[in-house]
């Protein structure tokens, strides 16, 4: 049996085209609130997770959610910034040189030969060439919090080297694709290459001084590197030109991605952008949580970690439909764009999850009971609890208590009209096969018997307790869950400050603002300034269903406006 949450698609449609795509990341539970600096998946599928306190946490795909690891917390208490498996056996690395090996035919951690190497060194990512594979060389690199100069080692399996010691501050990204020609880039806009393994480096003049803190590419020519500042640059390793590509944005974490045309970028304040091979579009992540670390695994299967031990998943281009079984468990997928928010009820993990609907508004519910029936929902049709309704095929029994207002029913199988007085209620169940069977107490009734087949109800129809539909034989659980939703205009000013838009409400479920002005509009949860926080284009919107706090907005052009939307 599968349950359906409806909600109604009328009353969201203002919610832009964005959130009708359903571009949002998916909460994933985790064990824990420490943050997350890293997420990777080995060659058996495991996905793992680290940050700091020395937490480890690997996805469990039973629960639907990140565990602690049997090791977290135990084989080291230091802060792990970066773990790579892709290839299999890997490391993890963090604070004071913490470097653990990763065993994946046993999934354990084990304490690697250059643990501890030099206390004073953060280190903040490695490259296990030599660890994994036995030939070439590893690389780690970070910072040394002596000086705060930026440096990277090359270890051989016996000997570590250092090989870039800069002052300019800490080496934050490494970027290889056949491993003789090797970037690294860091504070200070340092950029260093190196044509020989990793084995001698120069510094690439830049004449820029952003932090740089990320770096990913899928070819040499093209290889994106975003800052602390909230800028993306592109740099060609081949001429070495350096471009600016997009700015105005939080502080970007991570890019990575699976094509050139189909790129990802998170960072501070829940930023999450898109690259489609010719600009950066930000989307609605649904947070203003810190995101950290986002992995590719797929172009429709990405995960993301951040503050807080918050993870997410995402689709890519859209959600798929799911195909469900008689215990909730998904069976299969097939992606296609969503055009609703109609959501299926996950058992496992007790919450609602998207369902894609084609663009004629219909869904597919494949339910495994004694057969898989398939039901289509569409239209208009049937009114319960103001929630639309319509099955079109298969057979409709509705037992349950009906009362309220007058109502007249019309239809192929059964004509009832309300005579005399106001206040016709009926009570008892009511079971619509062949004639009209119907307790009835109050004012005069006359029914018809008319044709074979349908049933359509008009007028103010509330039904309370559940409807039950078979359809094709099995049985659907249709519930409604009432919400009210408001909707104000705010004149935004340019004022330091900035204008209160939303107070704080534990019971809100969704929030979406409109820039409807002409200028920029930024939002945070606190007053701001200009450049602060999250922003929003001209003419765009910004829309989350987790935040329940105050929210601020400062406009770049005073005087201009945005509708609030808010469901609770």
């Amino acid at each position: 049996m599968v349950e359906i949450q409806f909600i109604d698609v009328g009353r969201k449609a203002n919610q832009l085209t964005l959130d009708t795509q359903n571009k949002l990341l998916t909460s994933i539970p985790t064990e824990t609130s420490q943050s997350l600096d890293c997420v990777t998946s080995d060659t058996k599928n495991n996905v793992l997770a680290v940050g700091w306190s020395g937490t480890i946490l690997k996805y469990d795909a039973t629960q639907d959610k990140f565990v602690l690891h049997p090791q977290s917390g135990s084989i080291t208490t230091e802060d792990l910034h970066y773990i790579d498996t892709s290839v299999g056996n890997g490391v993890a690395v963090g604070d004071k040189f913490t470097v653990l090996y990763y065993d994946s035919s046993t999934e354990t951690f084990s304490l690697h030969a250059l643990n501890g190497y030099d206390t004073n060194v953060n280190l903040y990512g490695a490259y296990p060439v030599r660890t994994v594979y036995g030939t070439l060389l590893d690389f780690y690199w970070g910072k040394d919090t002596t000086n705060n100069h930026g440096v990277l080692y090359i270890y051989d399996g016996t000997t570590i080297t250092k090989v870039i010691d800069t002052n300019k501050g800490a080496i934050h990204g490494f970027f290889t694709l056949n491993l003789k020609d090797c970037l690294a880039i860091g504070y200070g806009g340092g950029i260093y290459k190196s044509t020989d393994y990793g084995y001698t480096w120069t510094e690439v003049e830049t004449d820029v001084t952003d932090n740089f803190f990320t770096v990913y590419g899928l070819s040499y020519d093209e290889i994106w590197i975003g800052t602390t500042n909230g800028k993306i640059y592109k740099y060609n390793f081949n001429t070495d030109k350096l471009k600016l590509i997009a700015s105005g944005y939080t502080m970007v974490t991570c890019i990575g991605g699976s094509a050139k045309n189909d790129l990802y970028a998170v960072g501070g304040a829940g930023l999450f952008l898109h690259f489609d091979g010719k600009r950066w579009e930000q989307l609605p992540s649904g947070t203003i949580a810190g995101l950290n670390f986002i992995m590719v695994v797929e172009e429709n299967k990405i995960y993301v970690v951040g503050a807080n031990g918050t993870a997410y998943r995402f689709y890519g281009k859209a959600y798929p439909s799911v195909l469900i079984d008689n215990t909730g468990e998904t069976i299969g997928t097939i992606a296609k764009p969503l055009h609703s928010a109609i959501k299926g009820y996950y058992p496992a993990s007790g919450d609602y999850r998207p369902i894609a609907v084609n663009a004629s508004g219909e869904i597919s519910i494949h339910a495994t009971v004694a057969d898989i029936v398939t039901a289509k929902i569409s239209g208009e049709t049937v009114l319960i609890s103001g929630q639309p309704v319509t099955v079109i095929s298969g057979q409709l029994d509705i037992t349950t208590d009906i009362s309220g207002q007058p109502v007249t029913i019309s239809g192929d199988i059964v004509k009832a009209e309300q005579y005399g007085a106001w206040g016709v209620q009926v009570s008892g169940a009511v079971i619509v096969s062949g004639d009209l069977a119907a307790t009835v107490s109050g004012n005069i009734v006359r029914s018809e018997q008319y044709g074979t087949w349908g049933v359509q109800v008009s007028g103010a129809v509330q039904v309370s307790g559940e409807v039950v539909a078979h359809v094709s034989g099995e049985t659907v659980i249709a519930r409604t869950i009432a919400t009210t939703m408001s909707t104000s205009v705010y004149t935004v000013t340019a004022a330091s400050g900035g204008t209160q838009i939303a107070t704080q409400n534990t019971d809100r479920k969704s929030l979406l603002v409109q820039n409807i002005g002409t200028g920029d509009i930024y939002l945070k949860e606190s007053a701001l300034q200009s450049g602060e926080g999250i922003k929003i284009l001209a003419g765009g919107s910004y829309t989350t269903n987790t935040y329940v706090g105050d929210l601020w907005a400062y406009a770049t052009t005073s005087g201009d406006k945005v509708v609030v939307n808010e469901e609770a």
